[in-house]
């Protein structure tokens, strides 16, 4: 089985290209998608009782570890996680770290979902659903973070990077298919 990291800023569109990517049956047949928030969030209450933000670093990696243990059950040989390297706390703009070391030894590659600060400002604003920050700096310094950590992660790892602009939902998850093709066929 392939992991791969997909990952990038809250409100590039990481899950709106998954959908884009789900429509496609060869894709859905040989691709298994996994929400980590979604599922750490559900292995929180399971094995630790508390809530995902409540978790303390170890607890979080334990968490962290049933969820890649889960994926070995999944029946396609590549999953593709959508997640985030990291977070910015809103009050203090500190830069926290999502992914322990050890954690990163087990994606086979990293795909790096980018735009511009101002369209991941609007996708942010237009979305109703999730609550996101709002202030330009912040998401700047989340995009050069993010960043920042991919290209440290493939490097300790040796797994390739690759970073695909997020315009157009739909030429971002055909980057992703070729990507996905060239790295596993």
């Amino acid at each position: 089985m392939k992991l791969v990291k997909l990952t990038g800023v809250r409100g590039v569109g990481k899950t709106s290209i998954i959908e884009e990517l789900k429509v496609d049956s060869e894709i859905v047949a040989s691709i298994g998608f996994i929400h980590s928030s979604k599922e750490l969030t559900k292995l929180s209450f399971e094995i630790c009782k508390r809530p995902l933000e409540s978790l303390s670093g170890e607890d979080l990696f334990r968490v962290q570890e049933a969820l890649i243990r889960n994926t070995k059950n999944m029946p396609q040989k590549i999953v593709v996680f959508d997640t985030h390297n990291v977070k910015i706390e809103q009050k203090t703009g500190k830069v926290i770290i999502l992914t322990p070391y050890e954690h990163r030894k087990v994606f086979d590659c990293y795909i790096l979902i980018e735009a511009e600060p101002e369209v991941i400002m609007a996708r942010r604003q237009a979305d109703n659903n999730m609550k996101r920050d709002h202030n330009l700096e912040l998401i700047v310094t989340e995009i050069n973070a993010e960043r920042e950590e991919s290209r440290q992660m493939a490097a300790e790892t040796g797994a390739n990077l690759y970073i695909v602009k997020n315009n157009v939902i739909s030429g971002a998850a055909e980057e992703i298919k070729r990507i996905l093709r060239r790295e596993f066929e």
